[in-house]
């Protein structure tokens, strides 16, 4: 038998034996009484059985919810073996006069008590969980299409690492380089900006428009995607873009020095910016989804 299964029956049990304690202060003939106690006894018999087979199940399997059902049912178990309750299912069971039935009825009302307490702990567990598991399913959509744009942005900032590298080899001042040792960074870093300018509209698009989105989250992302999109409308950046691969062509050595130190700083720049989206971004992980590690492996090449 399955934990839910299991549990729904504990569930049902407990709310007939809470029936059968409502009754029990309104029963004043000793023998209706007697009948009823035993009707309680087994009651109280067949949920502890459940419990305990309950339990066993738990303890070999556990998880968040079902831990709070544990202890639910741990703290059930706990008002079963109450001594009041055993007042009820051992003395009822003998003579007694009208004020120990009257008693009896008063103990039973003190336990009906008790189990609203549990059920309506367990209930508040079970709505906090479904709204963690609604705001999993919010934060995720938005967490993934951010990464996207992060994913591209980085590409272009390792474009611009390798072609400061050959323009800056290690222990020489400059080098010149053809044309062609740069072209495929150059071309590779123009077409990963025309990706990323796409995801950058597909991603304003999808925080205005999808409804999903938490209101905490799209100010978050709002300013993420803006301090991104910044990056590439950065003068020297559009400057580099715009003039390097010319200078290169035309072995302007000069030109390439001044531009390969833009390329070097700004590398540095975007490194700084990406760095410090991932720190938040990485929190807001940590806030908002269970496994936060499997929202931060991106995909080789996302689309």
């Amino acid at each position: 038998m399955s934990h839910e299964l299991l549990f729904s029956k504990v569930k049902l049990k407990i709310n007939q034996f809470i029936d059968d304690l409502k009754s029990t202060d309104s029963l004043w003939n000793e023998v209706r009484f007697d009948a009823h106690v035993d009707k309680i006894s087994d009651c109280r018999t067949s949920i502890k059985e459940l419990i305990t087979n309950f339990l066993e199940k738990t303890n070999k399997n556990p998880g968040q919810f079902l831990t709070a059902q544990g202890n639910f049912a741990t703290s059930i178990l706990g008002i079963l073996n109450d001594r009041f309750m055993i007042a009820i299912v051992t003395k009822g069971l003998s003579k007694a006069d009208g004020e120990e039935f009257k008693s009896y009825g008063e103990l039973a009302d003190s336990l009906i008590n008790n189990f609203r307490v549990q059920i309506s702990s367990l209930n508040s567990v079970k709505q906090e969980l479904t709204r963690k598991r609604e705001r999993v399913g919010n934060a995720k959509p938005t967490i993934d299409k951010f990464q996207t744009i992060l994913y591209w942005t980085n590409a272009i900032r390792t474009n611009m690492s390798i072609i400061g590298a050959i323009i800056y080899p290690m222990q020489r001042t400059v080098v010149k380089v053809n044309a062609k040792t740069l072209n495929s960074q150059f071309s590779a870093m123009q077409k990963n900006r025309e990706i990323l300018e796409q995801c950058h509209d597909k991603f304003k698009e999808f925080l205005n428009n999808d409804a999903r989105v938490p209101p905490e989250l799209f100010e978050s992302f709002s300013r993420f995607q803006l301090n991104l999109a910044e990056l590439m409308n950065n003068a020297d950046f559009i400057a580099v873009c715009t003039h390097l691969s010319k200078a290169v062509e035309e072995n302007n050595e000069e030109m390439i020095l001044y531009y390969g130190k833009k390329v070097r700083a700004l590398n540095q720049y975007f490194a700084k910016v990406t760095g410090d989206t991932e720190e938040e971004l990485h929190q807001i992980v940590l806030e908002n989804v269970q496994e936060p590690t499997s929202f931060l492996q991106v995909p080789s090449n996302p689309t």
